[in-house]
């Protein structure tokens, strides 16, 4: 009779113990990915990536960690992104970004890539890794804390220029040029683009995701990361050399309509609400970015170089002095209060960080 006890607790103790641990093989992506004894699930191709792991719940809506919380920002955030829409659409009524980074890349599909957010649980904006989605009800809160922590509005004026100088400022320009903002009516107008659609928004973590060494859009391969670096680089590249002498008082009165400002940003890090890194962009007809990128640590100002894609709306620039660090984001970003842009350190680091437009004063918009 002992004996038979034994068994019998041993089984029923069998039978309970998976059911302890399922919430643990969640909180990391299902049963696999650190589930069973951190043994990468049963036996490695069991429950892990075959089963609830990779092809169950994670990569199609609960996996890694956070995902609970994230399958309800990602599920009505693509329709006001993937799809179009008033806050982050690609272009209204289509599902793909038009000749994305190649030849024939066209209407590729949008499934939101709900299972291709790369994060580290826990962490906040600031831990994470890869790309990331963000709602537009984060980036507002997140437009709001930034601009609520600035007040240098004399920044950018005729004054500043004289401190800071160099030679793409033009003095027929109104004080406040700068922090000026050219809506997509207008710049599309002005490029001759149908202005009827909405622009082209990179939604990263949603649309467009690194993985890896592969960049997707939505489910499906787009480029290797070495590859869509080196298209970052090479387009900021097309853009004309930088002047080297300033202009003169005739060449800059008969330029003061050639630039369109976009305004002036901070680029800050995760959840960071103090930007000390500033950028001030406009654009020309042909689709050149000029502007200033500021360093208010240091009080260093250098010129920004680069170009926007007309065909796929990409835009791409670099800081003078330092060609290897690209910021890649669309257009339809730079027309956003706050949208996210991927910062190419090298081919083999890039980060997401956010642009913060901000605020002429207290009370503009």
């Amino acid at each position: 009779m002992k004996l038979k006890n034994k068994i019998t607790i041993l089984m029923i103790a069998a039978l309970v113990l998976p059911v302890v641990l399922v919430e643990p093989g969640y909180s990391r992506g299902g049963f696999g990915g650190g589930g069973f004894g951190g043994a990468r699930g049963f036996s490695g191709g069991g429950f892990d990536r075959g089963g609830f792991d990779r092809g169950g719940f994670d990569r199609g809506g609960m996996g890694r960690g956070d995902d609970f919380d994230r399958f309800n920002d990602n599920f009505d955030h693509p329709g006001a992104s993937a799809f179009g829409g008033d806050n982050t659409g690609i272009r209204a009524g289509e599902t793909g970004v038009r000749d994305f980074g190649s030849v024939g890349r066209e209407n590729l599909a949008a499934d939101g890539g709900f299972g291709r957010i790369m994060d580290t649980p826990g962490a906040g904006w600031a831990g994470r890794a890869g790309t990331y989605n963000m709602s537009p009800r984060a980036m507002a809160d997140h437009w709001n804390a930034v601009n609520g922590n600035f007040n240098h509005w004399d920044y950018f004026n005729r004054n500043w220029w004289n401190n800071h100088p160099w030679y793409w400022n033009n003095r027929y320009w109104a004080d406040d040029w700068a922090w000026g903002w050219t809506g997509w009516g207008d710049l599309g107008g002005w490029w001759g683009m149908d202005v009827a659609t909405e622009p082209v928004y990179y939604d990263y973590g949603n649309n467009i995701t690194y993985q890896g060494d592969q960049v997707y859009y939505g489910s499906q391969p787009l480029e290797s990361t070495d590859a869509y670096y080196t298209q970052a680089q090479a387009l900021a590249a097309t853009a004309p050399p930088i002047p080297t002498t300033p202009q003169s008082d005739a060449d800059q009165k008969k330029n003061v309509n050639s630039m369109k400002p976009l305004g002036v940003y901070a680029l800050v890090s995760g959840d960071q609400t103090n930007g000390s890194q500033l950028f001030q962009i406009a654009v020309d007809k042909k689709g050149t970015i000029r502007g200033t990128y500021f360093n208010e640590v240091t009080n260093e100002s250098k010129p920004i170089n680069g170009a926007v894609d007309k065909k796929n709306q990409r835009a791409c620039f670099t800081i003078a002095g330092n060609k290897n660090v690209v910021y890649d984001t669309a257009i339809g970003n730079l027309l956003k209060q706050s949208s996210p842009i991927l910062v190419h350190y090298s081919k083999s680091n890039t980060q997401q960080l956010t642009l913060v437009r901000l605020k002429k004063n207290s009370t503009s918009t």
